[in-house]
């Protein structure tokens, strides 16, 4: 599926000359199977507007699908060129994936709508296309959505920790 990268900016943002946020971090890419997580997805707004965060669906776009359909110069590993619009939704395997549950039905995960802090416990190995968007509101007395940017990350979740036993006898 790849990862896309989406900001709408509104008139009302284009008027006032608004900046947009800007993620605070680089996310990881892996987690540790059944071990509990936290992920600052958190941004930086300089205008002092308001910022709601929230999962979203992943969007198909460059890097290899599984199809098995005929090939494109952005059907690679690294896309030659970007997938060109219309862009749609990936399409997750009900009913253990959706956008509540992108790490499967069995793991936790939730995003803090406040801070952006994203915290869970994955209970399924693979890797995983993972979606969050930020939208950035106005503090009028009457809010105006100014912007939304989401934010997709391919994360892999494997086993973690020592795997390697020893004996040893004292002689």
């Amino acid at each position: 599926i790849g990862s896309t990268y989406f900001i709408t900016i509104t008139p009302e943002a284009q008027q006032l000359c608004n900046e947009s946020p800007k993620f605070n971090i680089n996310p990881p890419i892996a987690l540790c199977l059944n071990a509990e997580f936290q992920i600052d997805l958190g941004a930086t707004e300089r205008e002092n507007d308001s910022l709601v965060y929230k999962l979203c669906d992943p969007i198909v776009g460059g890097g290899r699908d599984g199809s098995g359909q005929t090939p494109t110069t952005f059907d690679d590993v690294v896309p030659r060129i970007e997938s060109p619009p219309p862009y749609t939704a990936a399409s997750f395997s009900l009913p253990l994936y959706n956008v509540d549950n992108q790490l499967g039905l069995g793991s936790s995960l939730d995003i803090n709508s406040e801070t952006g802090l994203m915290s869970g416990i994955p209970d399924t190995r693979g890797t995983f296309s993972l979606a969050v968007c930020v939208e950035e509101w106005s503090r009028d007395s009457v809010p105006v959505l100014l912007s939304e940017t989401k934010r997709e990350f391919q994360i892999t979740v494997g086993l973690c920790g020592n795997q390697v036993f020893a004996d040893l006898l004292d002689t």
